[in-house]
């Protein structure tokens, strides 16, 4: 028998027997019988288990060190093969064009531009018809006779410089090469040759046609030289053939 005696009246009861007091219905005191003290006090329910922690599973580190060294490595292989195209096309160009082009003054009629030779055999004007849209902004049409010789030789796709006429002023004329206006004139009994005629006839007989501005009496036939046959190749120079126009007509519109 465990006595027990109630701290609210005192009674003493046996507290293997009952858990309160007989007299005034206070329970034991925990310390004593294990319960809560108080009037109308109940157990309070055992706490739940606590869920264990996990620690987040981290996944292992992925390996790049090869992957990224590769890379750099070929971005600078890429960089640097940049860098020497560049400075390639800069050291071409300034090796093509590191003075100025030579000028090449004839004196006579029959000259040799590159592997073609060239013969001027004389200067004409060709009648315009009054029609003639040209004809009325005071333009004369200028042939110029020659024989051109070589030109089996020529690159289809290159197949000579440039051919045109300087004026006083700085200005230039090219020949003309509309196939309409050169089959017209053929009709009239004028030959008209173009720069890819050279591929076809050798040699080359006719008249480079050019429309001069009425006002000058001289110019200058200038021939370019180039070196190479394909689309590397520059001017090496500029043959100038100077010529003195013929009298023209004063016929007023």
């Amino acid at each position: 028998m465990r006595r027990i005696k109630c701290d609210n009246c005192g009674k003493v009861y046996d507290g293997d027997a009952r858990d309160f007091c007989p007299s005034c219905g206070r329970r034991t005191p925990r310390g004593d019988a294990g319960g809560n003290t108080g009037h109308f006090q109940f157990s309070a329910p055992p706490p739940e288990p606590e869920e264990p922690v996990t620690e987040p599973v981290m996944a292992p580190p992925v390996r790049r060190g090869g992957g990224v060294l590769l890379l750099r490595v070929l971005i600078g292989i890429g960089l640097a093969v940049c860098a020497a195209l560049i400075a390639w096309g800069v050291v071409r160009y300034q090796t093509q064009d590191s003075g100025p082009i030579p000028s090449v003054a004839e004196d006579r009629d029959t000259f040799a531009v590159g592997g073609l030779t060239v013969a001027v055999n004389g200067l004409s004007w060709v009648d315009l018809d009054q029609s003639s849209r040209l004809w009325w902004a005071d333009f004369d049409l200028l042939a110029v006779d020659v024989t051109v010789t070589g030109g089996d030789s020529l690159d289809w796709d290159y197949p000579t410089g440039e051919i045109y006429l300087a004026l006083d002023g700085g200005h230039y004329i090219p020949p003309l090469e509309d196939s309409t206006d050169l089959d017209m004139l053929a009709e009239l009994g004028v030959k008209g040759i173009t720069t890819y005629d050279l591929l076809w006839q050798d040699p080359l007989e006719g008249n480079l046609l050019f429309y001069v501005p009425k006002g000058f009496d001289s110019v200058v036939l200038c021939l370019e030289e180039r070196t190479g046959k394909d689309e590397t190749e520059r001017v090496a120079a500029i043959h100038t053939y100077a010529v003195t126009l013929p009298p023209r007509e004063e016929v007023a519109p």
